[in-house]
């Protein structure tokens, strides 16, 4: 328990240090995924405007979009470990379908970053 305490200050010493701890870079791609799901929602909260050529709503969609698609990085990806040996046993794949969500909204997300503001 007192490794976990020592080990808990660390990260926010590094944190507060440096902006970074090696907390968030182990996992990078979950922290990224978790920080920029997390934007987004916040973005679409604020957000007031779109881009010029295409519908408020037709933004939205696109907003939405990729929230789903970090939503399904975020959420769906799980392991199962094995209790007594401390090891993953499974790995829980995407459908076929959620593949396809994800493809695509990586494809909006490449082609609307830049747009991503407010």
């Amino acid at each position: 328990m007192i490794w976990k305490i020592k080990r808990w200050i660390s990260h926010i010493y590094h944190r507060i240090k440096t902006g970074v701890s090696y907390k968030d870079t182990w996992s990078l791609d979950y922290y990224i995924n978790h920080i920029t799901y997390e934007w987004l929602i916040k973005f679409k909260e604020f957000n007031n405007w779109h881009p010029y050529g295409i519908t408020e709503e037709k933004w939205d969609r696109i907003i939405d979009e990729m929230i789903d698609w970090y939503w399904l990085l975020c959420e769906c990806k799980e392991y199962i470990i094995n209790e007594e040996s401390m090891k993953w046993i499974e790995y829980m794949f995407y459908t076929k379908e959620e593949e396809k969500k994800i493809k695509k909204a990586k494809r909006l997300f490449n082609k609307w970053e830049r747009w991503l503001w407010w």
